[in-house]
């Protein structure tokens, strides 16, 4: 990202924590794997509700949180709870009366929802519709949000566009892209065709002819919005100009930058996890249990593979550069066509996919331990444990060296399944010969 985003986004951190110490604290509850979940109109869950399905639409009422992962979620019926959700979009048409903390693609409060305290939210788009209330504060972070709701205490903003259309009570702060630049040429829509439309919003901060601000208005940006107007504010506005320029090397990040480059760090892994948890149940099981069975073979594979194939591209490239001065430049372009993919599909594997496979592992683990009833499944270990590990990766001094060993452990574990896996294959070819 070339330009820098300042904003108190504490709160985020501590979200993902309280979600893990919730977990951990809960002893009474109703957990569902499916392909689809409904919770009718007429029923009422008297507990706390886990939830892992495709689609999850909750009609009735859940006497407790309900946490929930998924392709889409919707919530008409109420929730006297905490929710706490990921999916690829989530609308919330009821009530809440608690905390939402939801990270999507696109994510809807519609009109008429209620949100008994704060919402706290992460992704592609926010969209809180006409009509529906948020008793705490907003805090968002992503690509762009409209806002038509009434809030009753702060809202805190970071991203590319912010359209206020309805009221908030408290202080407004917020870390916006310029008026008039650029717009990124893809979203939700280019990954996957069935995600629903989200609203068109330009970089920058818009205040609509309703809304309103009852406290200060802070705004980070590279230009000044001469757009806003004092009447529609309660206190101050003050713009914070960022640089236009990548800042110097020897600049040390803030505190709250570092911040949220570790969180979105964590929310991609976690939902990384959870989808592959999906999509390879059996294939995750499979390199969790090499780990467990063979972790010195992985450790050492690992550390071979990681060196052999930095090696190998750069031989790649060396021999290309040779071939090219003989053949000319398209030999060396041919070189780096297959140097490219590799690089990538490594580099994915060290970021996530290692990190997946120990975290999917350490979260069956502790499941097993403290609660067996959803170790049985693959999206609740997976989800705990790459959130751990994810915490455990970013702490100072040890965090680095710990990053290293779940790279090193998660790739011999793929190269040892992937090593069985031909194995076989020669074994059944030769029989099959003979």
């Amino acid at each position: 990202m070339k330009r820098q985003m300042v904003w108190r986004r504490g709160s985020f951190f501590a979200v993902v924590l309280l979600a893990l110490v919730g977990i951990s604290a809960v002893h009474a509850f109703e957990s569902i794997e499916g392909r689809e979940t409904i919770i009718a109109a007429d029923e009422v869950i008297e507990d706390d509700l886990y939830v892992a399905s495709e689609r999850i639409v909750v009609e009735g009422t859940i006497q407790g949180d309900l946490v929930a992962a998924g392709q889409s979620i919707v919530i008409n019926g109420t929730i006297e709870g905490d929710l706490i959700a990921a999916a690829r979009d989530i609308t919330v048409n009821g009530d809440v009366l608690d905390d939402i903390r939801m990270a999507g693609a696109v994510l809807t409060i519609g009109s008429g929802a209620s949100i008994g305290d704060d919402l706290v939210a992460a992704g592609y788009s926010l969209e809180a519709q006409e009509e529906s209330g948020i008793e705490g504060s907003l805090i968002f972070a992503g690509k762009q949000a409209v806002v038509a709701s009434t809030v009753a205490e702060d809202m805190r903003f970071a991203g590319g566009g912010l359209t206020l259309l309805g009221g908030v009570e408290g202080d407004v702060e917020a870390a916006v892209g310029s008026p008039g630049q650029e717009q990124a040429w893809f979203g939700p829509k280019d990954f996957d065709p069935d995600t629903p439309p989200v609203p068109e919003v330009e970089n920058g901060l818009r205040m609509g002819e309703d809304a309103s601000i009852g406290g200060n208005l802070t705004y980070h940006g590279e230009k000044y919005i001469s757009t806003l107007r004092s009447d529609q504010v309660g206190g101050d506005i003050k713009h914070v100009a960022l640089p236009q320029k990548v800042a110097d090397f020897d600049t040390q990040p803030s505190f709250f930058d570092q911040l949220i480059y570790h969180l979105q760090r964590l929310l991609l892994l976690a939902l990384v996890g959870v989808l592959l948890a999906w999509w390879f149940p059996l294939k995750l099981r499979r390199l969790s249990s090499q780990i467990a069975q063979k972790p010195l073979p992985s450790l050492g594979w690992g550390v071979v593979v990681l060196v052999g194939v930095p090696l190998a591209v750069i031989g790649v490239l060396i021999i290309s550069g040779i071939a090219a001065v003989v053949l000319g430049f398209q030999a060396f372009g041919l070189g780096l066509l297959l140097v490219v993919p590799v690089l990538l599909v490594f580099a994915v594997v060290l970021i996530y996919l290692a990190k997946v496979v120990v975290g999917y592992l350490g979260g069956r683990l502790l499941l097993a331990r403290f609660k067996p009833e959803l170790s049985e499944g693959t999206i609740w270990p997976a989800l705990l444990g790459v959130v751990l590990v994810g915490i455990l990766t970013i702490l100072p001094i040890v965090g680095g060296l710990f990053n290293l060993l779940v790279m090193v452990v998660g790739l011999g574990a793929m190269w040892l399944l992937w090593r069985e896996g031909r194995t076989k294959g020669a074994s059944a070819e030769r029989l099959e010969s003979a």
